[in-house]
């Protein structure tokens, strides 16, 4: 049986450079419609020592994307996001993609990476 295939959809890798502040967000007003397909954390320092959390919502905070996704690890430690709400995961051009941060203590720098693509 032959299968077709339409060009594919390149994925795009945006990330944001979380420093270690007080909770702060994070507002991206898009150039183009995206839809988010997964995100992750890397942590930065070598101990969170607190629940710090990092989550992705539409323009301030109207709609959460992503869970709450617990930072509380050691550096270098991988997280992602364990659920993408269908939806609201998809931002049309000039639309806001927000990175919230809830620094509970500890160290909350973290690099996110949201997988995402053209809407």
């Amino acid at each position: 049986m032959a299968a077709t295939f339409n060009s594919p959809t390149p994925l795009l890798v945006l990330r944001v450079g979380v420093t270690n502040d007080a909770t702060a967000q994070y507002d991206y007003t898009l150039t183009r419609g995206l839809t988010v397909l997964d995100a992750s954390i890397n942590k930065n320092a070598v101990n969170a020592a607190a629940v710090n959390t990092v989550q992705l919502q539409t323009a301030a905070g109207a709609a959460n994307i992503t869970n709450a996704i617990n930072g509380n690890v050691n550096a270098a430690i991988l997280v992602r996001a364990g659920v993408v709400d269908d939806l609201s995961s998809t931002i049309a051009s000039g639309g806001t993609l927000r990175c919230s941060v809830v620094r509970a203590g500890g160290d909350a720098g973290y690099d996110v990476n949201i997988y995402c693509i053209a809407a």
